[in-house]
């Protein structure tokens, strides 16, 4: 039952949003998962995203808790301006155990200083015999071009096979600064989901630290392409 619910979250995660250089982020992440019925597991991990041309964007991660390391990247294809990004993605999650794959496409609509956010993606995992398919939407507000904050909602739909389906809701807020003497930022989040089925409900609370490369403020990374993995890339996937 565990593996399941694990290949589960995997799946849904990954069906879970132009610059001259490139520009994106490194970070130290802490994440906090508490399950119940199931437990509770803290992870330290390492992630990064990279804009590395004005049409494609690359997000990894690598997570590590007392009894499991996860990993995975995601790929973004994508056309942008300054009113809108349009575009996909593809990507994997793995484990000791088990690989997920998935994909979609994912949007982003620019508002002065609001980005609304969306992605409609597919996931899935052999292992577990677990399919996945979601609509997922973000509005961020920039309170200034270096201090974010985020609210989220997802709906995804589950098919653990042999009957063994179910729907999951997802509400998240979360925020990002970075300070003005350097390009370092720090974030933090917090996200409910609930199977409805399965009687299922899981805390997530994250912790990151960052440096920014590229020289540009947190709104720039943002409608660059570099704010798409924390909705529907690795970021997304390992809870990060």
């Amino acid at each position: 039952m565990r593996k399941l619910f694990l290949g589960a979250a995997a799946a849904i995660a990954l069906a879970a949003p132009g610059v001259a250089a490139a520009n994106g982020y490194v970070g130290l992440d802490y994440n906090n998962v508490d399950a119940d019925g199931i437990g509770s597991e803290d992870s330290f991990g390492v992630s990064g995203s990279v804009v590395l041309t004005p049409n494609f964007a690359l997000d990894a991660a690598v997570a590590e808790n007392d009894d499991d390391t996860a990993w995975g990247a995601t790929g973004h294809l994508f056309t942008n301006n300054s009113s809108y990004l349009f575009g996909g993605f593809l990507g994997f999650t793995g484990n000791d155990d088990t690989t997920s794959w998935g994909g979609g496409v994912e949007g982003q609509y620019y508002m002065n200083n609001v980005t609304w956010a969306g992605a409609v993606s597919y996931g899935t995992n052999d292992d577990s015999d677990v399919d996945a398919w979601g609509i997922n939407g973000e509005g961020r507000y920039f309170v200034s071009e270096n201090f974010r904050l985020e609210a989220g909602l997802g709906w995804f739909s589950v098919d653990g096979g042999g009957g063994a389906d179910d729907d999951a809701i997802s509400l998240g807020v979360g925020g990002e600064y970075q300070f003005s003497a350097a390009p370092i930022s720090v974030g933090l989040g917090y996200t409910n989901t609930q199977f409805d089925e399965a009687d299922l409900d899981i805390d997530t609370f994250q912790a990151t630290v960052r440096y920014n490369f590229g020289g540009g403020s947190l709104m720039d990374r943002d409608r660059s392409g570099g704010g798409l993995a924390g909705l529907s890339g690795v970021g997304a996937a390992l809870g990060l």
